[in-house]
């Protein structure tokens, strides 16, 4: 387990929880379970806080990671209390003008405090999420159950916030009469997956969950829950295998319609990232962005001035014989890995159609495919099987060129992906997996230009 701390404030009077010990005041802390990336898992921070004070909150962000080897899993969120009128079963409301003259046990407490009612003059003009500001999940908690009801499925219990993903995306779930259903609240950098998601559900439904509603204005998309698990989570390795060859064919026949009408992704709002666009990118990425990289990331490789220039070259080359080939730019989801597919052991459903989905080479996807896959004759024996569907367009021979010349640069895509994204970051451990993210497929791209 690991010990939180939540900032809960209340207004008339403005006050906020805190709790008094011997050696100064402090947060209220929780313990919840260690989790990878903790800081985005609202659900035990609730249930903590439910089960602790007696309060029933929802998380608006995490305000500050506790980084120390003794508590390296802990951190500090701001919650908002869901009923005005509950009073915590332990701690004191500290009045908002008294809270400059206390003193604190741990002064990271009165740090992240004055942070998270915006006290500290760093944080004046830090852009919030919708779903980081208070009455937001009331209103999309309200969306849910009307939509649901909408089709045909009441609720049977409370909307529960899931996940506070903060840039990234907020989840709820509520139980109804026909199952759970998600909402899924994403950024309008992403405003495509709502809508590209409710067009994959029309059109090829065995794809993805099914779509219950779409809030295109607010970002919102409302499914039912995909039974199963992760497919990566399956024992069976036959089973597996055979269930990533019928998905390769579910998604590459959703890629042939995209590709027979180019501009409806466009007018679903998805970006372009076709090779001529992303061969712009290359002299900026590796000769400007690579040493900067290296300079904030000591084990990052150091590459001279005259091998970026060499791999800048081949890169480029790379993409132009690439677009030689017969073959159009199309859906892409980007992230096309087994934690983003979950199966019932008959099917599989792809989520999380945001972050690089958009128009691309079709063969792209597969550089994240084969980042599960390793064994060369697994690889072969999927892509075999995925490039069937494109003989009508070039040849197997071609076709397999073609798929080999697309590995590095859907690399180099993937690297202007994680760029982007690091852009629009604005936590410091938000900005360190971006850019953990970007030096690793930099790394890669680097490797297979051979330097």
């Amino acid at each position: 387990m690991a010990q939180n701390f939540f900032v809960l404030p209340r207004p008339d009077p403005p006050r906020v929880l805190l709790t008094s010990g011997p050696d100064g005041w402090s947060l209220p802390a929780i313990q919840t379970p260690c989790l990878h990336k903790w800081w985005r898992e609202s659900l035990p921070v609730n249930e903590a806080i439910r089960r602790e004070y007696g309060l029933d909150v929802v998380v608006l962000r995490c305000v500050r990671i506790l980084s120390n080897r003794n508590d390296a899993r802990a951190a500090i969120f701001l919650v908002s209390g869901r009923d005005p009128d509950q009073e915590p079963t332990h701690g004191s409301w500290v009045p908002e003008q008294d809270l400059t003259a206390l003193s604190f046990a741990d002064s990271r407490h009165r740090d992240g405090l004055f942070e998270a009612i915006g006290r500290l003059p760093d944080t004046d003009g830090v852009p919030l999420m919708p779903w980081e500001r208070a009455g937001w999940f009331q209103r999309a908690a309200a969306w849910l159950t009307d939509q649901a009801e909408k089709a045909g499925r009441e609720l049977s219990g409370p909307v529960i916030q899931v996940r506070n993903h903060g840039c990234y995306s907020s989840v709820l779930r509520a139980p109804t009469t026909d199952g759970t259903v998600y909402l899924k609240a994403c950024p309008s950098m992403w405003a495509q997956e709502p809508v590209l998601t409710a067009d994959l559900a029309a059109h090829q439904a065995s794809l993805v969950p099914a779509v219950l509603a779409v809030q295109a204005e607010q970002c919102w998309l409302l499914t039912a829950e995909a039974a199963g698990r992760k497919l990566k989570t399956l024992g069976d390795r036959e089973l597996y295998l055979s269930l990533w060859q019928d998905l390769l064919t579910d998604y590459g026949q959703a890629q042939l319609e995209y590709a027979r009408d180019p501009s409806r992704l466009r007018r679903l709002g998805c970006p372009d990232w076709s090779v001529e666009r992303l061969s712009r990118y290359v002299p900026r990425f590796l000769l400007d962005l690579i040493p900067a990289l290296g300079e904030e990331h000591p084990d990052f490789p150091v590459w001279s001035r005259a091998e970026l220039e060499a791999a800048t070259a081949r890169l480029e080359r790379l993409c132009s014989r690439l677009a030689a080939y017969n073959i159009p730019d199309t859906l892409h989801h980007g992230d096309f890995h087994s934690v983003n597919i979950l199966t019932d052991g008959r099917s599989c459903r792809v989520v999380d159609w945001a972050f690089q989905a958009g128009i691309s080479h079709p063969f792209f996807f597969m550089s994240v495919v084969f980042e599960e896959h390793t064994d060369p004759a697994i690889r072969s024996r999927l892509r075999d099987h995925y490039l069937r569907l494109w003989t009508d367009f070039e040849p197997m021979n071609r076709l397999i060129e073609a798929f080999e010349l697309a590995q590095p640069v859907a690399l180099l895509h993937a690297a202007i992906g994680h760029y982007v994204q690091l852009s629009n970051t604005r936590a410091p451990w938000e900005s360190r997996q971006e850019k953990e993210s970007l030096a690793f497929y930099l790394s890669c791209l680097l490797d297979s230009t051979d330097m």
